[in-house]
C-alpha cells in the first residue's frame, strides 16, 4: 500500500494503523525543553556554589562514637536564617551553598548536653570542616564555644586568599577602585600588552585594571561576581570591579584551582556583593 507523505507535526497512518509522524516530533519537542531546563538549572547551581561557602563535619562523643540521626541547626546571624542538617549513620553533617558571612551552630542530643558554637566566619568558596565532640550529661546543661579560626581547609588543594570586608573598607584605594586591592595577594602583579595598559586606558572600559598572576598572560584569569561571569568577551579580560560600598569580599586563587575554573589557568578572582540584613544600613563618601 502507497502511503502519502505529510509535514512532520501531522500524524500518518501506515499499513499497519500506527501513527509515527506526530509522535516523533512531540518527543524531540520534549526532548529539546528538557535539554534546555537541564542546561540553565545547571547554570544557577554552578553560580550558586562560585558565590557561596560550605560547611561539613563530623558529630562524636568523648570517646569518639559517631553520634547520628541528629539535628544541627546553622543560622546565619546577620539574617537570623537557619538551616538544618541531620547527621547520617557514619556521625557526618553537611551544609552546602551558604553565604558568606557569620554563623552560629546549635545541636541537642538525648543524653548529651546542649551544643552552641558562636562566631563561625565563613568567607566565599570556603568549604570548611568543623568536627564536634559531645560531652554526656542533661539537655539543662550548655557547652557554649566562641570561634576562634577554624582549622586551614585541607579538603582542596587550591591557594586561595579572601581580602574581607574589613580590609576592603579600611585600607585607602586611589579613585575608589576595588581592583587595586587584588594585589595584596602574593603572586599578583600589574599586567601591561597590546590588549590594554595597567591604568585602564587603552581596549577596555574606564577603570579597567589588567593583573598576571605568577607570571602568567592576563587572559587567563577568570572573573566572577556573584558566581557570574565577569569577564569581556572580546579580550576575556576582567570587567570593572563594583563600588567598595557594594562588595562584601573577594577571593583570589593563584595555584591548582578547581575544573570549575575551565580555561584560566592562571587563576580565579571571585566577588562578592552585599547581601540584605535585618537591620538598615548605608554609607556615604
Amino acid at each position: 500500500m502507497l502511503k502519502s507523505f505529510q509535514p512532520c507535526g501531522t500524524f500518518e497512518v501506515n499499513a499497519g494503523g500506527s501513527s509515527f509522524c506526530g509522535g516523533y516530533a512531540m518527543n524531540m519537542n520534549r526532548t529539546a525543553l528538557a535539554c534546555v531546563l537541564l542546561a540553565f538549572l545547571a547554570a544557577v547551581a554552578w553560580a550558586q556554589q562560585r558565590g557561596t561557602a560550605g560547611l561539613y563535619g563530623q558529630i562524636t562523643d568523648t570517646q569518639g562514637g559517631v553520634i547520628s540521626d541528629t539535628t544541627v541547626i546553622l543560622t546565619h546571624v546577620p539574617t537570623n536564617q537557619a538551616r538544618t542538617s541531620v547527621t547520617n549513620e557514619e556521625g557526618h553533617y553537611q551544609f552546602r551553598f551558604l553565604p558568606v558571612g557569620e554563623y552560629r551552630l546549635e545541636l541537642e542530643r538525648t543524653g548529651f548536653s546542649r551544643y552552641q558554637q558562636k562566631g563561625i566566619v565563613l568567607q566565599v568558596n570556603d568549604n570548611l570542616r568543623l568536627d564536634i565532640r559531645l560531652e554526656v550529661g542533661g539537655v539543662a546543661t550548655e557547652v557554649t564555644v566562641q570561634a576562634a579560626a577554624i582549622a586551614v581547609e585541607t579538603g582542596s588543594p587550591t591557594l586561595k586568599e579572601t581580602v574581607d570586608s574589613k580590609r576592603v573598607v579600611d585600607l585607602p584605594l586611589n579613585g575608589r577602585n576595588l581592583a587595586d586591592l587584588t594585589l595584596l595577594v602574593p603572586g599578583v602583579q600589574p599586567a601591561t600588552g597590546v590588549t590594554g595598559e595597567w591604568d585602564g586606558n587603552a581596549y577596555g572600559p574606564r577603570g579597567i585594571k589588567r593583573f598576571s598572576m605568577n607570571g602568567s598572560r592576563q587572559n587567563n584569569v577568570k572573573f566572577t561576581l556573584d558566581g557570574g561571569d565577569n569577564n569581556d568577551n572580546l579580550f576575556n579580560l576582567n570587567l570593572p570591579f563594583p563600588f567598595p560600598d557594594a562588595v562584601q569580599e573577594f577571593s583570589v586563587q593563584t595555584s591548582n584551582s578547581g575544573v570549575e575554573i575551565g580555561k584560566s589557568s592562571a587563576g580565579a578572582v571571585n566577588i562578592v556583593t552585599k547581601s540584605g540584613t535585618n537591620e538598615f544600613h548605608g554609607s556615604a563618601f
